[in-house]
């Protein structure tokens, strides 16, 4: 079982939130990063692998996360330990940005082809919620915006 002492004997943790692996001489190594189909830098410790930004919570705080890390920049290999936080499924939802899919160019705003208008939504507690129909796109962006600075306390607009 991994544990914060053996992190640290292995490991050092540096101010940009990389763990280098020591040397037996007491030397650390830059080593190649490796990466999961979600974008995670990975480490491997005796046979299994972690997740390394679960591995930096351990070495600062001595145990494994109680539920899911959270990117607070969004930036995956952004592993510095103020760019962490424990969050629940709901709260991480609400830090992400666009979708891949999204047409709008505004997180949250979709264009209905039926009622030729611009529509606002937002999840809540795993709910989409209609929050109105708009002339423009960017009307519907700041309704999007009031809403989530409202609802989201994990709201990342940009």
């Amino acid at each position: 079982m991994i544990t914060q002492q053996l992190l640290k004997e292995l490991f050092v943790l540096t101010d940009d939130g990389k763990l280098l692996r020591k040397k037996p001489c007491g030397e650390t190594i830059e080593r190649k990063l490796s990466k999961d189909r979600d974008g995670y830098i990975l480490n491997f410790i005796k046979g299994k692998i972690y997740r390394e930004h679960r591995l930096i919570w351990m070495y600062v705080y001595g145990e494994m996360p109680n539920g899911m890390l959270d990117h607070i920049n969004r930036i995956k290999s952004d592993n510095r330990i103020e760019n962490l936080r424990i969050v629940n499924f709901s709260e991480n939802r609400q830090n992400i940005g666009k979708l891949s899919n999204n047409k709008s160019g505004f997180k949250g705003v979709w264009f209905h082809k039926v009622n030729k208008n611009w529509c606002a939504s937002i999840s809540v507690d795993k709910k989409n919620c209609h929050i109105g129909s708009f002339a423009t796109k960017e009307e519907a962006y700041e309704a999007y915006k009031t809403y989530a600075e409202k609802l989201h306390k994990y709201n990342f607009l940009q």
